[in-house]
């Protein structure tokens, strides 16, 4: 399958197969950006990990080929991937990401990585690349009829054959983050709704924020317990708060890096609560070996500690709070492209 180049990328010689390539610069989940201290010549990016866990999962060149186009049209290192267990499986989601327009939204300036930085952040921002990469007739929709007021910060769908067959996504699932209560002053708070790309208007998927756990404690443990109450809990038989939070990736997060992500999940089928955790290297290797990432996928960031440990990486664990239980039913893995 052939891929068509994207508006300025018209003019680019063909990239090579691998989409891996380090700019030195990287985004984390609250929108920061970080240079983070190179010191070894060969240091990898943490694109790395895609490629080799899409690799260990048999995954066909297209992926590969996709990702590149997706690098040329958002510029490197500004849309990101999950890797997640699932438990019975697992599964890639590549989120196309608009950092730049953010940037120049709240702090007044451009990213200079950026390919196309006259787009908006809209939806149509997303289905040009879709259109574009695909081959598709090119339609447009208008933004405020979904009632998009705040900026948007990403559309994300699921990365699996499926894609590459039907050439069309179907699905999109969109966050939009506030710009309001930014940190460190108050929590950081998003918003995630499922469009379908047909008519009716997005579907409320989950809420979020990022807490200073040392600063919000409350409010984060006020969080946990109204997810649960909004399950269906009662009061005397809901779970201590503190019992979602696994202590040694708290601890970690908290001191490293002062935050805490909290998601509310809404559709029934997802319904839960979501805990975003912040590592350093160390810390990341053993959450793929407690939470069951493939042992290939594992040796691979054992043995290639001296290129990533420059890194910091995000990670989640998702809780079916609807059933009753505490113990974590997913993990997730999320990097830059």
């Amino acid at each position: 399958m052939s891929t068509p180049l994207i508006g300025e990328v018209a003019a680019v010689q063909p990239a090579p197969e691998s989409f891996v390539i380090n700019n030195g610069r990287y985004f984390t989940g609250t929108q920061r950006e970080y240079f983070p201290e190179v010191k070894h010549p060969a240091a990898l990016p943490s694109s790395s990990l895609l490629a080799w866990a899409l690799e260990q999962q048999g995954a066909s060149p297209e992926h590969a080929r996709l990702l590149l186009a997706l690098q040329r049209y958002t510029g490197v290192n500004c849309s990101c991937w999950g890797f997640k267990n699932l438990g019975s499986h697992f599964a890639f989601e590549l989120y196309m990401v608009i950092y730049p327009p953010l940037h120049r939204h709240m702090l007044g300036r451009d990213a200079a990585e950026r390919r196309l930085s006259e787009h908006e952040t809209n939806l149509n921002f997303f289905l040009g690349f879709e259109q574009a990469y695909f081959g598709q007739p090119s339609w447009g929709v208008d933004p405020s009829r979904f009632g998009l007021g705040e900026p948007l910060l990403l559309l994300s769908f699921d990365l699996d054959e499926r894609i590459f067959e039907q050439r069309r996504i179907d699905q999109y699932t969109m966050a939009i983050r506030s710009t309001e209560r930014p940190m460190p002053e108050r929590p950081a708070e998003w918003d995630v709704y499922a469009w379908n790309k047909g008519e009716e208007k997005p579907i409320a998927e989950q809420h979020g924020c990022y807490f200073e756990p040392d600063r919000h404690r409350e409010a984060m443990m006020t969080f946990i317990d109204d997810c649960c109450r909004l399950r269906g809990w009662p009061g005397e038989s809901r779970p201590d708060a503190r019992e979602f939070l696994v202590p040694w990736l708290f601890e970690h997060t908290r001191s490293e890096f002062h935050l805490l992500g909290l998601a509310r999940k809404e559709l029934h089928q997802k319904g839960g609560l979501g805990v975003y955790y912040r590592l350093r290297y160390p810390a990341l290797v053993r959450f793929a070996e407690e939470y069951g990432y493939p042992m290939p996928f594992v040796r691979q960031l054992v043995d290639h500690r001296e290129l990533l440990e420059h890194l910091v990486f995000d990670v989640a664990l998702g809780y079916r709070i609807y059933d009753g239980s505490t113990a974590p039913w997913r993990a997730a893995i999320y990097g830059t492209v």
